[in-house]
């Protein structure tokens, strides 16, 4: 009998995302330009982020979460940076629809995420580099893949999005 449970636990969490797999995460970037800015797809999310006197989106990202042929399915995440101009480093979040259930994100809107290792330490004068270069386009797409996004396209259990009460 507990095995049964077991293994209809297994097939329902099999049907609810299918099998596990690496996302394919895409750099967009350039389709989304606009005399030589890069244009959100989630405006009204950037007014929850704090910014300092510089403040661009600086890179686009989109993968699809299960059938590609479906456009309902592609998520996008957009890698905002803020800095001031005293600052050596600055401030980094993604904004993204990737799902998030525990804070009620799912495609159909977005949520904003404070992200601290892409970011400086030294609120005062952004002396301190972040972990992760987010200038880096491979650096912040292995990142984004490997430590903000699950095997399934979810942003991971544990991160809150400025939107969250």
């Amino acid at each position: 009998m507990k095995k049964m449970r077991l293994l209809i636990i297994f097939l329902t969490i099999l049907a609810g995302h299918g099998t596990a797999q690496a996302i394919e995460l895409n750099d967009v970037s350039q389709n989304w330009m606009f005399r030589g800015n890069l244009v959100s797809a989630f405006p009204q999310y950037y007014d929850l982020i704090p910014k300092e006197e510089n403040a661009n989106i600086i890179r686009i990202f989109h993968y699809f979460q299960g059938d590609v042929s479906n456009p309902l399915n592609e998520r996008r995440i957009e890698v905002f940076y803020t800095g001031g101009d005293w600052m050596e480093f600055g401030y980094t979040y993604l904004v993204t629809n990737s799902p998030n259930a525990r804070h009620r994100i799912y495609p159909d809107n977005a949520g904003a995420y404070f992200i601290q290792e892409l970011s400086t330490t030294d609120r005062e004068d952004g002396a301190m580099a972040p972990m992760v270069d987010p200038l880096d386009p491979e650096a912040i797409k292995c990142f984004i893949r490997d430590r903000f996004l699950t095997e399934y396209g979810d942003v991971r259990e544990g991160l809150k999005p400025l939107s969250a009460d």
